[in-house]
């Protein structure tokens, strides 16, 4: 989910520059389309991150609460297995998207706009492809 708003916002501009009224690549709307993804990812990633830490001293109040009782302290455990993994793979992915939004941006503040446009070209490829067959 988060990691193909990347996908969508490198395929809008993939297919961007010289065209009829057109002279250059639009790197300005690029770096602020990034830079919008990066604060939402970054809103995103503190959502799920709370949400993590909730459920983390929930299940520890929880077995705390049951030290008595195996087979509840056993349900919360079998529970927190279940969604945390989750949680922790889902900020994995939202990391790994905002790293990379993030070094995109460092390259687009830098970089040409014909260098640029080469380069948001050859990163949405792998994408393009990994989409079609999936």
């Amino acid at each position: 989910m988060i990691a193909r708003s990347l996908t969508t916002v490198l395929q809008r501009y993939a297919g961007a520059g010289p065209k009829l009224g057109a002279d250059m690549f639009p790197a300005e709307a690029l770096r602020k389309d990034l830079d919008a993804l990066i604060r939402r990812n970054g809103k995103y990633f503190a959502v799920t991150f709370g949400i993590l830490v909730i459920m983390l001293v929930l299940a520890l109040l929880l077995l705390a609460l049951n030290l008595t009782q195996p087979a509840r302290a056993a349900a919360v455990l079998a529970a927190s297995g279940v969604s945390i993994p989750f949680l922790l793979r889902m900020m994995l992915r939202m990391w790994e998207t905002k790293t990379n939004s993030e070094a995109l941006l460092a390259l687009a503040t830098t970089l040409d706009p014909k260098t640029l446009q080469s380069i948001v070209k050859v990163l949405s490829q792998p994408m393009i492809k990994d989409q079609k067959t999936s």
